[in-house]
């Protein structure tokens, strides 16, 4: 009988390990919904660069339902996004007001509806530009993820609270409740 205890029990281990191991790989993993991307660089491949003086003021954020919100210096707007589509992001409605002479307003509104295509490279998103123009760096706003991590702590706590509670539960129905037996 205990050979079958010592089977299951490293069955059980292993799961237990393979699941662990592929959540923490998950979990590392960018998502492109979710974190608010700032701008970093747009590197052209005619050996120019563009580099915003505040990145907070270049962002881009998408959703889950497909949609997205924008800033571009002095201006906001929202759009559509299909990673399926050749039409990558499509921006709809925006403000235009005159953010100034070194805005780089145009330029990222226009590399945001040229991108085609979308991918990460150590935690970065990148977006190509159409026939091999460029590229277009954004970071993840640290803040961001850092308070959804937290959020993620809180309900991972909260999860294992129940487990114990449940544990707690089906341990106190294993005992005889005194008078009823």
């Amino acid at each position: 009988m205990q050979p079958s205890h010592s089977v299951s029990w490293a069955i059980a281990s292993a799961v237990a390990i393979c699941g662990a191991t592929a959540t923490t790989a998950m979990a590392q993993e960018p998502m492109l919904t979710g974190p608010l991307w700032m701008l970093e660089e747009i590197v052209y491949n005619n050996d120019t660069m563009t580099v915003p003086d505040d990145p907070e003021l270049y962002s881009i954020q998408f959703f889950e339902d497909g949609t997205l919100g924008v800033r571009a210096d002095c201006n906001v707007g929202n759009g559509i996004f299909d990673p399926e589509s050749p039409d990558f992001i499509t921006l709809q409605a925006f403000t235009l007001a005159a953010c100034g002479p070194d805005s780089l307003d145009d330029e990222f509104r226009r590399g945001l509806e040229d991108a085609v295509n979308y991918f990460f490279v150590d935690g970065d998103l990148l977006m190509d530009l159409p026939f091999d123009t460029g590229t277009m760096r954004f970071m993840a706003d640290e803040t961001m993820v850092e308070d959804e991590m937290e959020e993620d702590m809180v309900v991972e706590d909260e999860m294992e609270e129940e487990v114990v509670v449940e544990e707690e539960m089906e341990a106190d129905m294993e005992e005889p409740v005194p008078g009823l037996w």
